[in-house]
């Protein structure tokens, strides 16, 4: 089932395009702002021009310039379409229209799908879209423009609970969304199919699934067993169980559905059940929050960390702490009292005062700049819960208040960040109590990650409580070890251009790149030295800036065997290269062991040197490609090394892979407003070792 195909597209058939029909002016409004490159075709015989573009009269007149078609006809014409389709190339399909009778005619479809290798959504599927790459084939009303972008990926079942968490998301600046994908009735493309491919993709931090009707109980659980692992949170939000009597035969009730999802897959992931569309959405968001939560983060480490369900309390007044104490004890927390060590603590910070909980800022303390988070800390390391709540009040527009929360925001970033992994220390839960006001802005929002709503924010301890027995690797963003950023960044000094190979490595490898034993060799006589000392192959090419690792036509010989062969290629190489004439800067000949081609692996960072976080690229074999977001944590080096590392001959263990992308992904985060790509290839030794065969930095911009 491939499903990267919908967002790698060349054209695009409209099939039914009707100006004046709501679906298809709704789409090609959306298709205004594609990403470049993709060609939209209507087709409708009964029209001749729609929408300012030449209308076709049938899917067969755009034969090799479209590769996806929209049906936006009725579902009953459908599989005559789709062999259409197939016999115009086209492998991808989306059927809008929902039959009244889906069973025999959803047979059909998945019968044709398979025949021919489609991939189709539908029928009764909306679209999908993608904000990273700016793809929104959707047929329906996005409110308040474009989508915020982010890291929240949804899936539904219905156009109108996708439009609902649409609405949610919309204006957001405090998270985004990654994709978001119409399931319909998923006549060949499951809910879970897509469902797995989201929680696959790299920038997706966190999934969240719209369920409209009945689902399969143990196929769903079968796929967010198979997922869950990944590390990345679910939202569930299953429309049907607060409707009327359930269908008995189909539909789980709520009891054995919370079971199923709160403790059954306990272990292996870690999966929510939102009580409304927006409840979904804003847990998304609580858990990427920021809308650039790395990928592979998803789960913010502070739901990790809460192992039981003990919560202290902080509040900016008396009144505003009774309430959040008795909304806690509602939802299933506990709001005990201090014991005398956290209590004399707290007095010797404020002497005089007395402290219960929760802690009631008001008054002569609240009055004290510093006060907030030396009580803060106090209560993180000391009181003995499992999780602090830090109420905040909701900021009014340009007032002292507003000055006082933005102050807070920054403490409570910087709590979080010292305790982190911190033996004993509570999980720190920030809380705008209310949503009215200025929408939040700035740096501080995201740092600290504040949930909007004390009822939301209680009902996710209270869930994190009960999944407290997972053990997750507490490996997170460790550097590898002290890497040599001076050392490299004399390399890169000087304005933009493309570094030679030589320089590349030696830049790169002060960052923990392994490269085999080479040498820049000016002479026939220091090649055929290097080939007595290595004792076998080995491969020659031109060092210049001008040219990179894998440009052939004469500037590279592999598998050069003897000294005699290696005098004659060098010499031939350096006539290629004076061929060239100014245009070839020669600096020598690298030379280096000969590792039987086995390099199939190719990763590149690519920074937009304008101060967000680089991608890391890895290319396996026949095309197959996994994105992350550096710097690379474990978990994420760890999955693009596994989708990779099968392509290297012999086969390479993916631990060792994953290490050197680590280090690449350090490089790329190290220099992001300096480099702008680095491409790197790698291969296997007779020992088992990744090494790096071919490396080319470009520099974007330059190091004062």
């Amino acid at each position: 089932m491939n499903l990267q195909r919908l967002f790698r597209l060349r054209g695009v058939a409209v099939i039914g395009a009707s100006p004046g029909s709501y679906f298809s002016d709704r789409l090609f409004e959306n298709l205004a702002c594609r990403p470049g490159g993709l060609e939209v075709f209507p087709v409708n015989p009964a029209c001749k021009t729609a929408y300012k573009r030449r209308c076709h009269r049938a899917v067969g007149d755009v034969a090799g310039k479209a590769d996806a078609a929209f049906l936006l006809v009725e579902a009953a014409r459908a599989p005559g379409l789709l062999r259409e389709c197939a016999d115009a190339g086209v492998k991808t399909a989306l059927i809008l229209d929902s039959p009244a009778a889906a069973g025999k005619l959803g047979e059909e479809i998945r019968r044709i799908a398979g025949k021919h290798e489609m991939t189709v959504l539908g029928p009764a599927c909306m679209g999908y879209l993608d904000t990273h790459e700016g793809m929104t084939m959707y047929a329906g009303r996005l409110p308040g423009g474009p989508l915020p972008r982010g890291r929240v990926s949804v899936v539904a079942d219905s156009g109108g609970l996708l439009n609902e968490f649409f609405r949610a998301a919309s204006g957001e600046r405090r998270w985004g969304v990654r994709r978001a994908m119409s399931a319909g009735q998923q006549a060949a493309v499951s809910a879970g199919d897509m469902f797995r491919f989201l929680q696959d993709d790299a920038l997706t931090g966190c999934v969240v699934l719209l369920l409209a009707g009945a689902v399969d109980r143990r196929g769903l659980a079968a796929a967010v067993e198979e997922t869950a692992v990944s590390g990345k949170p679910v939202v569930l939000f299953p429309a049907f169980l607060g409707a009327g009597a359930p269908d008995r035969g189909r539909v789980p009730d709520g009891a054995l559905f919370d079971e199923l999802f709160m403790e059954g897959l306990r272990r292996r992931g870690m999966v929510m059940l939102a009580g409304s569309v927006e409840e979904a959405a804003e847990a998304a968001g609580a858990m990427t929050p920021g809308g650039s939560e790395r990928a592979g983060e998803g789960l913010e480490e502070r739901w990790k960390r809460i192992r039981g369900g003990n919560v202290a309390i902080l509040s900016v007044s008396g009144g505003l702490g009774v309430w959040a104490k008795r909304r806690a004890e509602d939802a299933g927390l506990k709001v005990p009292a201090f014991g005398r060590k956290t209590r004399d603590g707290l007095a010797v910070l404020f002497p005089g005062a007395s402290f219960a909980n929760p802690v009631d800022l008001s008054g002569r303390i609240l009055s004290r700049e510093a006060s907030f988070g030396k009580v803060l800390r106090a209560l993180v390391r000391g009181s003995g819960c499992h999780a602090v709540l830090a109420t905040i009040h909701v900021p009014a527009g340009d007032t002292s208040s507003d000055s006082r929360n933005d102050a807070w925001l920054d403490e409570m970033a910087a709590i979080a960040a010292e305790t982190r992994g911190e033996r004993g220390a509570a999980s720190l839960v920030p809380v705008q109590v209310t949503r009215a006001g200025p929408a939040p802005v700035g740096g501080r929002w995201p740092a600290a990650s504040p949930v909007f709503g004390l009822d939301l924010a209680l009902k996710l301890i209270a869930w994190a409580g009960r999944l407290g027995g997972i053990d997750v690797p507490a490996d997170r963003r460790e550097r590898l070890e002290a890497l040599d950023y001076e050392g490299a960044r004399a390399v890169l000094r000087g304005p933009a251009r493309r570094l030679s190979e030589p320089s590349s490595r030696k830049a790169i490898g002060l960052f923990g790149i392994v490269f085999p034993a080479w040498v820049l060799a000016s002479s026939p006589s220091k090649v055929a030295g290097f080939v007595r000392r290595v004792e076998g192959p080995v491969t020659m090419r031109i060092a210049t800036p001008d040219a990179g690792f894998d440009e052939g036509g004469g500037l590279a010989v592999e598998n050069v065997r003897g000294e005699a062969a290696a005098r004659r290629v060098f010499i031939d190489l350096v006539v290629e290269a004076k061929k060239r004439g100014e245009e070839m800067r020669m600096l020598g000949v690298l030379v280096e062991p000969f590792l039987g081609g086995s390099g199939d692996v190719e990763a590149s960072a690519y920074s937009p040197c304008d101060g967000s976080p680089p991608l890391l690229a890895v290319h396996g074999p026949a095309g197959r490609a996994a994105v992350g977001l550096c710097p690379l944590g474990p978990r994420e080096a760890s999955h693009l090394a596994q989708s990779a590392a099968e392509g290297l001959r012999p086969p390479a263990e993916p631990v060792r892979l994953a290490q050197l992308l680590r280090r690449l992904s350090f490089f790329a985060s190290d220099f992001l407003d300096v480099v702008g790509e680095t491409r790197c290839r790698f291969a296997v030794d007779g020992g088992g070792n990744v090494l790096c065969i071919g490396v080319q930095v470009v520099i974007s911009r330059t190091v004062e």
